[in-house]
């Protein structure tokens, strides 16, 4: 019956977006190519309303256009994405979406898009991004995890994996802006001091070090074995 609800809710919300002539529809966005990378559902130096924010990343070989794409939450929480144009993240590019976008009193972070009629639960809740046909990605955070804990934002610990969990989040205690809550919107940002192990390097990268490491090891014997 949920399940039912939320789909009746995004064709309603999906007929907004198309009944809109301000909205340039955002093209085909594949699984992963989008990812929730930080999440601050609790500020501390600030209220809830003036604080919330989340982060993206775009994860992707190209821009993404976020414009006219659908914010929701199992709920009755809906936001229709409209910038009036395009709204574009860069490949490798953080973004903000946050609840308030004066930076002197939502505790001091640059919101990159100030969305309306969506909040987030402190033990509890769900950010879903839709194109009004499926869902793009969708988190959920429940009693117990790192999204929620008051006045510390939860990064992503791997951002090439899909999708994430609420167990793919760590609290990033190694960095503060603002007023002093810690998180790094709008960047990456630190290694977890709790939460899973860091990321492995990718093949490639590995092996290139690996190369170079004995390639200075090779140069290094020829130099001492001339010297000899």
């Amino acid at each position: 019956m949920k399940y039912g609800c939320n789909k009746l809710k995004l064709l309603v919300v999906a007929g907004v977006a198309l009944s809109s002539t301000n909205l340039v529809h955002a093209a085909p966005i594949l699984p992963g190519d989008l990812l929730i990378s930080e999440v601050m559902a609790n500020p501390g130096a600030v209220s809830d309303t003036a604080g919330e924010w989340f982060e993206l990343f775009n994860a992707s070989g190209g821009a993404i256009d976020l414009n006219g794409l659908l914010l929701l939450d199992d709920g009755s929480d809906s936001h229709v994405i409209d910038n009036s144009g395009p709204l574009l993240i860069a490949p490798g590019e953080y973004f903000v979406l946050g609840r308030n976008g004066d930076s002197s009193i939502n505790g001091g972070y640059t919101a990159d898009y100030v969305y309306s009629g969506f909040t987030l639960g402190n033990t509890d809740d769900e950010i879903i991004l839709s194109d009004g046909i499926s869902e793009l990605i969708r988190l959920v955070f429940t009693s117990g995890s790192n999204i929620g804990i008051n006045g510390i934002s939860a990064e992503l610990s791997n951002l090439a994996g899909f999708p994430p969990g609420q167990d793919d989040y760590f609290l990033t205690t190694g960095f503060t802006y603002g007023l002093g809550d810690f998180g790094t919107p709008g960047g990456p940002g630190n290694m977890p001091l709790v939460g899973p192990s860091p990321v492995p390097l990718p093949p490639a990268v590995w092996l290139f070090g690996t190369g170079v490491a004995m390639f200075m090891g090779i140069g290094r014997r020829r130099k001492l074995n001339s010297s000899r």
